[in-house]
């Protein structure tokens, strides 16, 4: 495990890309100090700042929601799980089948794309109900994933605001001491 260090002080965990907030109530702050009493130095970043790092974390945290949200989903709406094709376009057409799934006839059926349990797609037949079901299956996965990119940002913002608090503070951090 290694550390690397901005010029402002920020300190990045290179295991995993945490931003490590200069705060002695921190564990993995504790950690860091540990690791430095140990006799290792972090590797400078000379020239990026935190703005930049918190750019590149934000980017790839948005790049792996939305890779993620199309990679597709799973619904049992046909009885058995099937999972349901979630691109872009995937998106568009099951919106379109499921805004006319609500004023169809009840004999109305679509077919929709979906992976069979043997790996094999299938453009099968849904009923308005069936449409409706894999509708409210993929919100709740979209939704799932778009709260835990939100969490993620909060964490990341969290940690970057720690830190800019911390550095504020030279006289206090001065005097930290591992435990």
């Amino acid at each position: 495990m290694g550390y690397k260090q901005w010029i402002n002080g920020a300190i990045l965990r290179e295991e995993d890309g945490a931003i490590i907030p200069q705060d002695a109530r921190n564990v993995d702050y504790h950690a860091y100090l540990a690791w430095v009493e140990n006799g290792n130095s972090a590797a400078p970043f000379p020239s990026q700042t935190l703005a930049q790092v918190m750019a590149a974390k934000l980017a790839a945290i948005k790049a792996a929601c939305e890779a993620s949200i199309v990679a597709g989903f799973a619904s049992s709406a046909l009885g058995a799980v099937h999972t349901y094709p979630s691109s872009e376009t995937d998106q568009r057409n099951l919106l379109g089948s499921a805004i006319a799934a609500q004023w169809r006839d009840p004999d109305w059926a679509v077919p929709l794309w979906c992976l069979s349990d043997e790996g094999q797609w299938l453009f099968l037949s849904h009923d308005a109900a069936q449409v409706r079901q894999v509708n409210v299956d993929w919100v709740a996965f979209r939704d799932t994933l778009r709260q835990k990119y939100a969490g993620l940002i909060g964490q990341l913002n969290s940690a970057a605001r720690e830190t800019l608090i911390y550095q504020s503070q030279p006289s206090s951090l001065t005097q930290l001491r591992p435990l």
